[in-house]
């Protein structure tokens, strides 16, 4: 685990962030530093938030407060120009993957280097080729995503993400929907590019197996906002019985619909 010298710029630092969807608040009061090097999980139940922080991260919601600095630089602050050109120090795993259906697997690894970058055409093939090798799927090239199992869209899509080398990577639900052994492979293949890049890097999971396996840190969140904080050792055995319940993976966690728990909590 590499230490963050204590003059770098963090990648990314969040600031009593506010957001939502005209005038229903989804989170609110959020705040959390990610350093060069670390992984923040975001946990919680459904609704609870996780992909609102993400949209505000990557420029696709204004938040109604706060700040999010990326690399210094506060996001919704600079002109749309600077912003798009920060953004693309930043890697996304869309939940779902997010592949082009009528490309290749080939041609969509090479996408983000033909918009963005003037690498010619010949090299952008080589280096296609040397990330579907770093993610197991040398072979897949010539495939169109409908051709892939679940696991290797996954794969594709980390792969595809690492493209332009981000120093900060940001995962929504990387193994949603996988078997355990192919959502370790895909644990393991993001803690290699983290190590690999010394880069940044904050998850999104239901999956508390991944949680555990890839957190430094983690952010619990109910209704917007935070709840809880801390190392997996230190959530899973916390007094709090919403934590407890999440953690323990108990059905109809106690607490969570109740009306005093509701009362303290923006929805």
């Amino acid at each position: 685990m590499s230490s963050p010298s204590a003059t770098s710029t963090p990648p990314l630092q969040v600031i009593g962030l506010t957001a939502g969807y005209g005038e229903n608040i989804v989170i609110s009061d959020i705040s959390f530093t990610v350093n060069k090097g670390e992984t923040l999980a975001l946990v919680g139940s459904s609704g609870c938030g996780k992909s609102t922080v993400l949209r505000c991260l990557v420029g696709l919601l204004e938040p109604k407060k706060g700040k999010v600095l990326l690399f210094g630089e506060d996001l919704w602050k600079i002109p749309i120009q600077k912003r798009r050109a920060l953004l693309q120090r930043v890697g996304l795993i869309f939940q779902a993957g997010a592949l082009l259906g009528s490309l290749t697997v080939e041609d969509n690894l090479a996408l983000p280097l033909e918009m963005h970058t003037d690498v010619p055409p010949d090299t952008i093939r080589r280096l296609v080729k040397a990330r579907l090798s770093q993610v197991g799927l040398a072979t897949a090239a010539p495939l169109k995503p409908s051709e892939l199992s679940g696991g290797m869209k996954k794969r594709v899509a980390i792969a595809r993400s690492l493209m332009l080398d981000p120093e900060l990577l940001l995962c929504d639900e990387p193994t949603s929907g996988l078997d355990p052994i192919v959502a370790a492979g895909i644990d393991e293949l993001l803690a290699k590019a983290r190590k690999l890049g010394d880069n940044a890097m904050v998850v999104v999971s239901h999956d508390l197996e991944s949680v555990k396996r890839l957190s430094d840190n983690i952010i619990m969140l109910i209704n917007g906002r935070e709840a809880a904080r801390g190392t997996f050792p230190e959530l899973s055995s916390m007094d709090d019985p919403i934590v407890q319940a999440f953690f323990q993976r108990r059905p109809n966690m106690e607490g969570y619909m109740t009306t005093s728990v509701a009362d303290n909590y923006i929805i």
